[in-house]
């Protein structure tokens, strides 16, 4: 039961990095999953902290990704 809903949280935020990325800004991501701009910032923040890279740089309206973000 842990390990799915584990993998249901890093779906999540993949598709989170995936949308912002698509629409390129947070406030369109978040704005897309219904979700606020701080929940949305710490779905990213989880992603880029299991992965210890730095995926985004920028401001929340115009962020570009980084070097490890295009990886």
């Amino acid at each position: 039961m842990i390990i799915r809903k584990f993998r249901i949280i890093l779906i999540e935020n993949f598709r989170l990095f995936l949308t912002m990325t698509e629409d390129g800004s947070l406030v369109a991501a978040d704005r897309e999953a219904g979700l606020s701009a701080i929940t949305v910032s710490e779905h990213l923040a989880a992603l880029e902290a299991r992965y210890g890279a730095v995926l985004f740089n920028g401001t929340t309206r115009s962020p570009s990704l980084t070097d490890e973000g295009q990886a």
